[in-house]
């Protein structure tokens, strides 16, 4: 048993490791003003509608209001064609795009940039700890590729 602990000991404590809290649930049922809300900016920016999309919520600068990334619900992710992932956030009057990114799938990582949770895309289902790592740019105002 003291090999064990030790071990998580040492998996815990270790400096490069990012703790993951789970990927994206596109599963999420949001208010009926938001549906309405996102319709309209996707309508306006891309000529498609809510429909169209799979949304899944998270707070993702811990301010108790969500943002939301949306995925084409036809999109079946593989090695050779991820999916594109809009993340949106709310403003007073509208949203705004705070990224976007091409990835099989999407995990939000509880390490943060500028007090930002980082996103973590995989690719490889067979190495999951493979992935790479989109962090808050407060100069872009935008999720970017954070350099190895």
């Amino acid at each position: 048993m003291k090999p064990l602990l030790t071990i998580l000991i040492l998996f815990l404590i270790s400096p490069n490791y990012a703790f993951a809290m789970g990927e994206l649930e596109f599963k999420e049922i949001i208010s009926p003003i938001r549906s309405v809300e996102i319709d309209s900016f996707l309508n306006d920016q891309f000529s498609t509608q809510i429909s169209d999309y799979a949304i899944a919520q998270t707070d993702l600068n811990n301010d108790t209001e969500s943002e939301y990334v949306l995925k084409r619900k036809h999109c079946k992710a593989s090695v050779n064609n991820p999916c594109n992932h809009i993340i949106l956030g709310k403003t007073k009057k509208t949203f705004v795009i705070l990224g976007n990114i091409r990835s099989k799938k999407l995990v939000i990582s509880s390490t943060k940039s500028h007090n930002i949770k980082d996103i973590l895309a995989f690719d490889n289902d067979l190495n999951d700890y493979e992935f790479d790592i989109y962090m808050w740019s407060p100069n872009e105002k935008m999720y970017i590729l954070k350099a190895k």
